[in-house]
């Protein structure tokens, strides 16, 4: 096996750094950011809440159908992030 030298060290290091800063170049971003704007005042009711068509989803569901939107008007846009959440075993008390 060949003996690598100072100078081929320092090339290697070099490539080695900048192999590992770009790759994270490569993400996928799911949300466009500051898609509705960088400077928002927020007033009134700011969340959407949608409960889905019963049904089943597995685990690596690239879509769900949604149903009765409550909460902000505002419709899902492309680019929008959003949170899907499996809610259990809760007590819902409408009165206050």
């Amino acid at each position: 096996m060949k003996n690598i030298n100072t100078k081929q060290r320092y090339i290697i290091s070099i490539i080695t750094i900048i192999l590992l800063f770009t790759s994270s170049g490569y993400t996928q971003v799911c949300a466009i950011p500051t898609n509705d704007g960088s400077n928002l005042t927020l007033s009134g009711t700011v969340n959407s809440y949608w409960s889905v068509v019963t049904g089943t989803y597995n685990a690596g569901s690239t879509s769900i159908t949604l149903q009765s939107q409550r909460g902000s008007l505002t419709p899902i846009s492309s680019g929008d992030l959003v949170m899907v959440i499996q809610m259990q075993c809760a007590d819902i008390d409408l009165t206050n």
